[in-house]
C-alpha cells in the first residue's frame, strides 16, 4: 500500500524531503511521447528492428562488416533526432 511504501522511505532515509514531479518528457524509438513509451513498455512492444542490407550499404556501412556472420543488424531509429 501506499502507506507501507512511505513508512520504509521514511525508515530508510529519514533526513529526505520529498520531490514532487510535476512534469516530464522523453523521446524513444517508436514512442514519441511518455503516453505512447508506457504503452509499449506495457505491450512488451518490441522498438527494435532488423535493417536491410541496402539500408545499411545506403548509411555508408562497409559491405565486409554488414556480410560479416558475427554482424547484428539490427537497432532503432528514433524519428526526428536531429530536431532534440
Amino acid at each position: 500500500t501506499a502507506d507501507s511504501i512511505d513508512a520504509s522511505i521514511a525508515q530508510h532515509y529519514p533526513d529526505c524531503e520529498p520531490v514532487a514531479v510535476i512534469g516530464y518528457a522523453c523521446h524513444f524509438p517508436e514512442s514519441p511521447d511518455g503516453e505512447t513509451f508506457w504503452q509499449n513498455l506495457l505491450e512488451g512492444r518490441e522498438c527494435s528492428r532488423r535493417f536491410t542490407r541496402e539500408e545499411l550499404l545506403a548509411v555508408g556501412l562497409d559491405a565486409a562488416i554488414i556480410d560479416d556472420p558475427h554482424y547484428v543488424n539490427i537497432g532503432t531509429v528514433l524519428d526526428n533526432a536531429d530536431c532534440f
